[in-house]
Order: C-alpha cells, then structure tokens, then sequence
C-alpha cells in the first residue's frame, strides 16, 4: 500500500501595484482601496477627534459632499409624501418651513453619519 503523496502549497506571490489601488490606509484600519484624488495623489482624509472638530467640519461642509445627495433626494421623497398636496395647493409659509425641514434632518443625519465614520479614537 502506497502512502498518499503531500502535496505542498505554494504561496501566493501578490504583484507589486500602484500606489493607492489596493492598499489600506496607513493607520492598517480598513482594508482596500485606498483613497485618492484625481491626479493620483493620496486623498487628504477628513478625521476628527474632539467633537469641536467635528463641528468645525459640519459649518465649513466638509460633510456636504456626502450629505447634500442623501437629503435631495430624502428630501424630495418626505415633502412630495407630507407636503404634496400643500405645496400643489399653493402652500403657506408654514408649508414652506415644513419642506425646508424635511430637507434639514437628512441632511444632518447624513453628517452625523459621516463624521461618525471618520472618527479617530483617542488611544489610552
């Protein structure tokens, strides 16, 4: 009886890539793509630890970029479903403050969501 031959794996050899198409970010915390401007350069990351910062980064919209999509289109969706028939009606200021709302709150939300994603944890 023959014993049954071992095979050996061979290990991967990975090919050297461009900078910034498939390496993580120099903290190692995400894995993939690493992100990078037009021109190839490794983007600046917007990162905050003190939620001062953060602030500063939702007044000087850094946060828009992401967030003004989310609420057009959230807020095309809430007001034509809360505010349709006000608005097709002529609408009143108040009407109006409603509409701006249902535009506000998303795109709060989607800062908070953000920023909270680009968070730097203090280390102890």
């Amino acid at each position: 009886m023959n014993p049954v031959p071992r095979y050996r794996v061979k290990p991967r050899l990975r090919p050297e890539r461009a900078p910034g198409t498939r390496e993580g970010n120099a903290s190692g915390r995400h894995r993939g793509s690493a992100p990078v401007d037009a021109g190839g350069r490794p983007a600046r990351t917007v990162t905050w630890s003190r939620s001062g910062e953060a602030v500063v980064l939702f007044v000087r919209g850094r946060t828009a970029r992401t967030a003004a999509p989310v609420a057009a289109v959230v807020g095309t969706v809430l007001s034509a479903v809360n505010e349709g028939h006000l608005v097709l009606d002529g609408g009143d200021a108040a009407t109006w403050i409603r509409v701006g709302v249902n535009y506000l709150v998303p795109y709060c939300v989607a800062s908070v969501g953000f920023l909270s994603a680009n968070r730097e944890r203090r280390r102890r």
